[in-house]
């Protein structure tokens, strides 16, 4: 065989060997289009012929998967019963020292690490401690500014009542009880369309029995009289700032403030300081000091 019968020998080898490989995709092509469509039949038939016996078969399992969830829940419910009962008991046990640090109304309140807690109470002076309730302190923080939360205090003045005089049923100090009798008449006040005299007798009532108490907490002031929040409790923060800002300077002939003012109250009396929103607010502001002093002063005295 000459070098040339060889090379063409080669050459129809290597074209046999590409044939092989073209043939079988252009079949496998050829194959996948023929079969297509009775492939999409099967499994349409299928699908059909299998869903009513799959429902069948679950309708006829559901009613016996439940019975055993409802028995498993009924056995961990008797088994574990004794083991719910001693944590509540636990826990109730936590109670008292956990409301000497977090009012009740804020039990509850998500992400307290982003609230403006200096902007309500030092700046806005707001009462926020055990009243308003829960509901009514979520509208306040997701207020979008000052006005916006004196509005919602407003709208919410019944029910903020109603928080107070529960808060000074829990009283129970003899001279807890004495001292909640004056802001039970500040109330009594308020509810009858009286708010010049449940200011008046409020403010009041802060700066008598504010003042007997208010140099334990001295030393958590700035060189400014300004309360450093960081360096009190969230209860004492709520109380004692909001106290705070209601005892700003005001001097007799001096423009007398629209916002609530202790001394503005006493030697400011007209229609810019006394007002609705300012009466609600001296009312929240003598319930919860005196909540402070009962748990601070009155239980231990």
């Amino acid at each position: 065989m000459t070098g040339r019968e060889e090379l063409d020998d080669n050459d129809q080898i290597a074209d046999d060997q590409d044939d092989d490989l073209v043939l079988p995709e252009r079949l496998a092509d050829s194959l996948q289009r023929a079969i297509a469509p009775h492939t999409e039949l099967f499994l349409r038939q299928a699908r059909e012929a299998l869903t009513p016996a799959l429902a069948s078969i679950a309708s006829m399992w559901t009613p016996q998967f439940k019975s055993i969830a409802k028995s498993v829940n009924a056995y961990l419910e008797l088994s574990l019963a004794p083991y719910f009962d001693q944590l509540r008991e636990t826990l109730k046990r936590f109670e008292p020292q956990l409301e000497r640090d977090y009012p009740r109304n804020w039990w509850g309140i998500k992400n307290l690490e982003s609230v403006p807690l200096e902007t309500l109470v030092l700046e806005e002076g707001l009462p926020l401690a055990w009243v308003p309730e829960r509901r009514v302190l979520e509208l306040l923080l997701a207020a979008g500014g000052p006005r916006e939360r004196r509005a919602i205090m407003q709208r919410n003045q019944r029910g903020i009542m109603r928080d107070c005089r529960r808060l000074l049923a829990a009283i129970t100090s003899a001279e807890g009880r004495r001292a909640a009798a004056y802001v039970t008449e500040a109330i009594d006040a308020m509810e009858a369309g009286y708010p010049a005299a449940a200011q008046a007798l409020s403010m009041n009532f802060i700066d008598t029995f504010g003042r007997a108490h208010i140099e334990r907490w001295g030393h958590h002031t700035a060189k400014n009289g300004r309360p450093v929040v960081e360096n009190l409790t969230m209860r004492d923060a709520l109380v004692i700032g909001a106290c705070w800002r209601s005892h700003a300077n005001y001097r007799p002939g001096e423009p007398v403030p629209r916002t609530l003012s202790r001394h503005a109250t006493a030697h400011g009396v007209g229609a810019r300081q006394y007002t609705k929103i300012n009466a609600l607010l001296a009312v929240m502001h003598a319930s919860a000091l005196l909540k402070l002093l009962e748990v601070e002063a009155f239980a231990s005295s």
